[in-house]
């Protein structure tokens, strides 16, 4: 293996961009680079997924397509022929993978919207809050200032006035 390729290794996975370096560095290519190419790209045959769904295509356990903007899973133990009426979505032979997804995103989605909800009421009452303690405050220091104000002035008169 020489030092080009002692990075590759052929089970691993390479996005495209990592691919595109690796065959522009006009390096001599080994069986490892092309290894890495293969094991990378999607297989239709060994990956199980057959593009579009297609009538008259005979679908098998664990074959994927594409159908209604979802992916569908084909989970029935029989072989299936695409035909009208069984196609991904009716019946209880093909599984939707992204449905799950969705489900889960829009529950978080409403889970959020609800702790946003949740939030903005916390923080008026908060906010609420900050202005009573700020307006007792004010009131506080009124009064103190008063207190001292009567303080001074009874101290003064007795020193003035001598009276005590």
């Amino acid at each position: 293996m020489n030092a080009a390729e002692s990075h590759v290794r052929s089970d691993q996975l390479a996005s495209r961009n990592a691919l595109k370096r690796t065959f522009q560095n006009r390096i001599r290519l080994s069986e490892t680079h092309f290894a890495l190419l293969i094991h990378s790209t999607l297989n239709k045959r060994d990956d199980q997924f057959h593009g579009h769904w297609k009538a008259g295509y005979t679908y098998r356990k664990g074959d994927v397509v594409y159908y209604k903007k979802s992916l569908w899973e084909m989970t029935a133990d029989k072989e299936v022929c695409g035909e009208e009426g069984k196609e991904p979505g009716v019946g209880d032979d093909w599984t939707s993978i992204l449905e799950d997804l969705e489900k889960k995103v829009a529950a978080l989605r409403t889970e959020l919207e609800q702790l946003c909800t949740d939030f903005q009421a916390h923080k008026k009452l908060m906010e609420d809050r900050w202005q009573r303690v700020d307006f007792q405050l004010n009131v506080l220091t009124v009064a103190v200032g008063i207190l001292g104000i009567g303080w001074l002035l009874n101290y003064l008169y007795h020193l003035v006035f001598g009276v005590g």
